[in-house]
């Protein structure tokens, strides 16, 4: 059993650390880094863009896998999620005022291709192209992940997803960046875990700082 001395002796330590630690990340900015590094944010169609059935938007096995009830925590899904679809402006002006530099999204497949592949759908490059033009007047680096997880429930229909030879001979996807497998993993549990710098209230749709969020925007405009 550890002695009084050794609990003080420990918490002493601990404390010691803890103070080192919020000096050193107080006092740190953008000027720490090495010139060119990149701050940026991240997300993903599904998890955070909604409006599921609006703009021509094609269903995706996201659609249906979340729709079948216990098939993910809670029953949640994609829907609505944080709305991005309608939010964008509002969106790239948080990031903005944080003074991020880039913005990873990825592009919704069924989106621009209702049916997986053939028309496009003009109204989904519509809201990329305002998406990225948007960020471009703010001066932020629009990163494109092409293909996240949510292919098109019609081509899972036609050729049975990706377990079969038939999609790579009519769906040309050899450019396209593939996010990790457990991302896939992470959805099990719906929106019961919130990640994110901003916390959005689902009822309402409002974006709140969290405290990390206010801690990025001292890091990123110190000295600025």
């Amino acid at each position: 059993m550890m002695s009084c001395r050794g609990v003080l002796g420990f918490w002493l330590v601990f404390l010691s650390y803890m103070v080192c630690c919020t000096v050193a990340w107080n006092g740190l900015s953008r000027n720490d880094f090495p010139e060119g590094f990149i701050f940026g944010t991240a997300s993903s169609a599904y998890q955070y863009e909604g409006a599921y059935n609006e703009g021509g938007r094609g269903a995706s096995i996201w659609d249906t896998f979340s729709h079948k009830k216990g098939d993910v925590l809670g029953n949640a899904n994609g829907n609505v999620a944080d709305d991005q679809y309608h939010h964008y402006k509002e969106d790239i002006e948080l990031m903005s005022d944080m003074g991020m530099d880039a913005y990873r999204f990825s592009i919704s497949w069924s989106r621009l291709f209702p049916d997986g592949r053939g028309k496009i759908n003009k109204d989904g490059v519509e809201y990329y192209n305002n998406l990225i033009n948007g960020l471009l007047q703010k001066g932020m680096q629009p990163f494109v992940t092409l293909y996240h997880w949510d292919l098109p429930q019609a081509l899972q229909d036609s050729y049975g997803g990706w377990l079969s030879p038939l999609i790579m001979e009519n769906a040309d996807v050899r450019g396209y960046f593939v996010w990790s497998l457990l991302d896939n993993f992470e959805w099990i549990l719906g929106y019961s875990v919130r990640f994110g710098l901003y916390f959005v209230d689902f009822k309402t749709l409002m974006r709140y700082p969290k405290t990390f969020a206010e801690w990025f925007i001292r890091m990123l405009l110190k000295g600025n």
